[in-house]
């Protein structure tokens, strides 16, 4: 028997089922207990007859077609609780309410029911500075382990993977919906809706996929509203200690020289108290869409324009709700798992703190502040910034400054979660590539005497400490990290204790102060002025 793609959905509890569709459907009714929902659609023809055949008539009549926009409701009694499911047609899935969708019911169904070896894709995001959107593929079924999945950093979207049921078996595919082929009709349908059910509710993918549940992205708008309120009335009260902010994308330094935000010109950072002095008013709160439109504007020397972010974007949140932890990264609302969160917050107080004696960051350039870090003690550091060094194809930069005690110092001041993910990134990889002998003669070739690396095969990456440096306002030795900074240092800790290598981190107070900002803020006042308004 011919067999149909379906889309299962699964409607949020509590929702009554007239509130499920939107208003000005019609309907047949295909007997007294199903019906299905329709949106009446008019025959027309495809865009690219006007654009590409000029609006060609005869081409208009032969290609005229009428798209299919339909969906039916299930009710489903169980024993402990009554569910409603939605199986739409065409666009269909375009006729629910926003917000009544149970989000995840696909995800969790197909990995409880699908075979753990049995998997065929995935879609992941990765949790660097930016979600990283990829799609995994095997040319054979196989089990997660082939995926390359980082537990403590991806996030799993969707899951396409094969699946027994008796003597049947079949292809599942879960996000939200669940995605199935069978031959059943509109009466037959609902057994196999209720198996699917079943599966959703018994939990069984925790027993492969539990790592799931430690991050999930929140969909639910009303939700998210919720969330947004939260942080509003901790930014109108004052109540600041929860909320940072910082620019979301990696800022070159070296072109940058001042931030405007509101009536607060020539800033040479910003922090949320400038903002929220900007933002408050006498006569009312600060909005949502205050936050989401205001920008944040990054300029060069010569007051040129260099980049501007919303600053909802730049808001960085951690607000525990209801025995829940949730965050706001560079706009997108995360539930982390509680346990997840303490198991993070804790490795991070027990990285080791580099015992080096390194001087505040008292420049706006990392070069300058690499050359002048050499020169307080010529004999103990080495300036490798720039100094590339082959690696097959490719080069990479072994680290800032080079210590005679084998410390590879990696620096950066902190303006984003963004330029922490290339610091620690950097840190990996020069690690790993100097595991390498011919790398590191390749090394030694720009290195001076008495700081060169070992050559020989006897390496010992143990004898060797990656160093993270942090440049922050105020910051202690142990600085306060972003929660997804924090996931990110934790991955490339991990993998390089795997191979090996030492590693520690080390916060600087970043206390540059412009000397010509005052002579700077008169001559571009009037420039300022009118950009902001733009």
């Amino acid at each position: 028997m011919a067999k149909n793609r379906f889309t299962l959905l699964l409607i949020k509890k509590g929702i009554p089922k007239d509130q499920v569709l939107k208003s000005g459907l019609d309907k047949i009714a295909l007997d007294d207990d199903f019906y299905l929902h329709y949106k009446p659609m008019s025959a027309k023809a495809p865009k690219w007859i006007d654009t590409f055949l000029l609006g060609n008539e005869k081409s208009k009549e032969i290609f005229k077609v009428r798209s299919v926009s339909a969906i039916m409701l299930f009710t489903r009694n169980y024993e402990d609780e009554t569910r409603i499911f939605a199986i739409p047609f065409g666009f269909g899935r375009n006729l629910i309410n926003k917000g009544v969708i149970e989000e995840r019911f696909g995800l969790v169904t197909a990995l409880s029911a699908i075979d753990k070896d049995k998997l065929r894709s995935i879609d992941t995001s990765s949790l660097e500075s930016v979600l990283l959107n990829s799609r995994m593929q095997t040319s054979a079924l196989s089990g997660i382990a082939n995926f390359y999945v980082d537990f403590n950093r991806d996030l799993l979207k969707s899951v396409t993977g094969r699946y027994e049921k008796g003597d049947e078996d079949g292809t599942l595919s879960g996000r939200d919906s669940l995605s199935f082929s069978s031959s059943a009709n509109y009466k037959t349908i609902v057994d196999e809706i209720d198996w699917y059910y079943e599966e959703y509710k018994s939990g069984k993918y925790k027993d492969h996929f539990k790592w799931i549940d430690k991050i999930q992205v929140i969909k639910d708008s009303s939700f998210v509203e919720k969330l947004n309120n939260e942080i509003l009335a901790s930014i109108n009260a004052g109540k600041l200690d929860k909320i940072s902010i910082a620019i979301p994308d990696i800022v070159h330094w070296r072109d940058l020289d001042h931030f405007k935000f509101g009536r607060q010109s020539f800033l040479e950072d910003v922090d949320i108290q400038i903002v929220r002095n900007q933002l408050i008013r006498k006569d009312s709160d600060v909005t949502l869409e205050e936050i989401k439109s205001r920008k944040i504007y990054a300029y060069n020397e010569a007051d040129d324009l260099l980049g501007s972010w919303p600053v909802y974007k730049c808001l960085y949140v951690d607000l525990p709700l209801d025995n829940k932890q949730y965050f706001l990264n560079e706009g997108t609302w995360y539930c982390i798992d509680v346990d997840f969160v303490n198991d993070i917050n804790e490795f991070y107080m027990q990285v080791p703190l580099c015992t080096e004696k390194l001087p505040d960051y008292d420049t706006n350039l990392e070069d300058t502040y690499n050359t002048n870090l050499v020169n307080t003690d010529t004999e103990r550091y080495f300036h490798m910034d720039k100094r590339l060094v082959k690696a097959d194809n490719s080069t990479f930069e072994m680290c800032d400054i080079l210590t005679c005690d084998k410390k590879l110092l990696h620096i950066k001041h902190f303006t984003s979660s963004a330029v922490l993910s290339h610091l620690f990134n950097q840190g990996l990889v020069s690690a790993e590539c100097l595991k390498d002998k011919n790398i590191r003669k390749q090394a030694n070739k720009q290195i001076d005497r008495g700081f060169r690396l070992d050559e020989t095969d006897s390496f010992k990456a143990e004898n060797y400490e990656v160093v993270f440096v942090i440049a922050k306002n105020n910051t202690p030795k142990r600085p306060d990290l972003p929660f997804f900074s924090k996931v990110a240092l934790h991955n490339v800790a991990l993998r390089l204790q795997l191979i090996g290598y030492k590693y520690s981190i080390c916060g600087v107070p970043y206390t540059y102060v412009d000397p010509n900002k005052d002579k700077k803020k008169k001559k571009g006042k009037n420039n300022a002025t009118r950009i902001i308004k733009e």
